[in-house]
């Protein structure tokens, strides 16, 4: 009897592996992916102004043509790729902050039907279902589902190289020459959509090359490298388009290595003393709470060791895939080239509750009925905490600031001659809710771009030639802390006459009196 190709061989691992799920486990896979949905797609539906960072971000797509997306911005680091899809969103469905959010959604919805396609060629598949439910309800991966960043799309990238590099049985087959190029393709594509892709190829690369040297099969190589000839060149022009020119830009690495630092984000390396060893248990404690939304770090940590070691016994590669993209990530943080800090590691959630589901069927299957009840008592344990957040934000959504309802205010007390003026950054959140209103272009003035460290006196003055002598004007703002709001209404009152307004969460609107504005004081810093 003639021995199947290689390709065939694949699909008939793909039907066995399908075939595995019982009905009802397939049902439940079925129900949890639609409770993942639902819950992306309420974060999403509910409508929220695009918060600072998000509309800093957004705010390039108006600002800046297409050639210079690829290189870097002095205000925010994000794959070329990334913004790419933004700008054909904007294109197709407009300027709005659902527009900018949707590959967001579309990649966090993705990633549940990614979980359970490599959760059924890695896991047992009851141990599918329960990383299905942990992801479905997790409460930074339904967040990160509408929002301006690309760290949702991190997570279905990464996810989706897994899945493709078990399809190609880790190079140990000869698969058909269109599979090796898909995957050849796909690589070369990712390193441009997702930062952490890069460490996933690696690890992805460094597993085949392990796997085909312990079995001495040489000649297997070949095919190999070619792929990762592509995967390399395409990283070489990201770098050159790019990465370099992000390393190379001083204001974004001030800023960026002022708050990673802050936040302890670089592994210490080498580590030189006891507090330096005390980072990788603080680190832990906090990535179980960001991105992974669990409590109890230490049930996690037994959750993660045990599931490890269940899937280094059935077969070591698979766990080497899976956990060598934190090595390279480790290693790139350890050079302070990449920061491991809550939403950067997001990518890392999904196969955190692979292993966890693992963990509770490897318990449950070792035939004592205490450690079954045990396994099932665990799994609730963990559970508990993501699923009262997730239940939580679903009844009442996240928002940073309500500058909407501001906007309404000042739409409903709007008289002929009014003036509508906006800092900077709130300006750019109204860029993509002003198809909402009904304000005269010519009545809407933005403030001025503050440089760092700059003084409110001086940065409103530089505004206040176009509001001197106005009746007029409302002043809206938006803020994450009222002491620093507080603030800035009393500069203002220094240069105009405060009346009626109206709070809204991070936001404020007043109506001012320019009428008699004095010229600007000497500026002096605010502390």
């Amino acid at each position: 009897m003639p021995k199947p190709s290689c390709a065939q061989a694949n699909e008939s691992d793909l039907e066995h592996a399908d075939a595995v799920f019982s009905a009802r486990q397939k049902l439940a896979l079925g129900l949890l992916a639609a409770l993942g949905v639902l819950l992306r797609l309420v974060e999403y539906v509910h409508y929220r102004p695009l918060w600072s960072d998000e509309s800093i971000l957004a705010a390039h797509l108006l600002s800046d043509p297409t050639p210079a997306l690829f290189r870097a911005m002095p205000d925010i680091i994000v794959p070329p790729g990334y913004f790419l899809l933004l700008k054909l969103c904007v294109a197709v469905v407009g300027v709005t902050e659902y527009a900018v959010r949707l590959p967001s959604v579309i990649a966090s919805i993705a990633a549940l039907g990614l979980l359970c396609a490599v959760g059924k060629r890695l896991c047992a598949p009851a141990a599918a279902v329960v990383a299905l439910l942990f992801l479905a309800v997790s409460e930074h991966s339904i967040y990160y589902a509408a929002e301006v960043r690309p760290y949702a799309l991190d997570a279905a990238v990464v996810l989706g190289l897994l899945w493709l590099t078990l399809n190609v049985r880790l190079g140990l087959g000869k698969a058909a020459s269109w599979r090796l190029a898909a995957f050849a393709l796909a690589g070369a594509v990712a390193v441009w959509l997702s930062y952490p892709a890069a460490f996933c190829l690696a690890g992805i690369a460094a597993t085949q090359v392990l796997l085909v040297a312990r079995k001495r099969q040489w000649r297997r190589l070949a095919p190999l490298f070619a792929v990762y000839g592509v995967w390399g060149l395409s990283f070489v022009a990201l770098y050159f388009i790019n990465i370099r020119s992000v390393f190379e830009c001083e204001e974004m690495m001030q800023i960026a290595y002022g708050q990673y630092n802050y936040a302890g984000a670089f592994m210490p390396f080498p580590p030189k003393s006891l507090a330096d060893a005390r980072w990788f248990g603080t680190r832990f404690v906090m990535f179980c709470d960001h991105p992974l939304g669990l409590a109890f770090p230490g049930l996690v940590a037994f959750a993660l060791v045990a599931g490890a070691g269940s899937l280094y016994a059935r077969k070591k590669e698979w766990l080497l895939l899976l956990l060598f993209p934190l090595f390279f990530a480790m290693a790139a943080s350890g050079l302070r080239k990449y920061p491991l800090h809550a939403r950067t590691m997001l990518y890392l959630a999904p196969i955190a509750y692979l292993l966890i589901g693992e963990a509770a069927v490897f318990v449950s299957g070792q035939g004592k009925r205490p450690l079954a009840i045990g396994a099932v008592a665990m799994a609730s344990i963990l559970l508990l905490h993501p699923a009262y957040r997730a239940a939580r934000d679903a009844a009442s959504p996240r928002s940073h600031h309500e500058l909407h309802r501001l906007l309404d205010y000042a739409e409903k007390n709007w008289e002929d001659g009014d003036v509508l003026y906006m800092p900077y950054v709130t300006h750019l959140s109204y860029l993509f809710c002003a198809h909402r209103y009904d304000f005269p272009k010519d009545a809407v003035i933005a403030g001025a771009k503050p440089a760092p460290k700059t003084p409110i006196h001086e940065t409103f003055s530089r505004s206040l030639p176009q509001l001197r002598g106005k009746r007029r004007v409302w002043v809206a703002l938006t803020y994450a802390l009222a002491p620093r709001a507080e603030r800035y209404w009393e500069t203002l009152d220094e240069f105009g006459e405060r009346g009626t307004g109206f709070h809204a969460r991070g936001a404020s609107v007043y109506l001012y009196d320019f009428s008699r504005a004095p010229a600007p004081p000497g500026a002096e810093p605010d502390s």
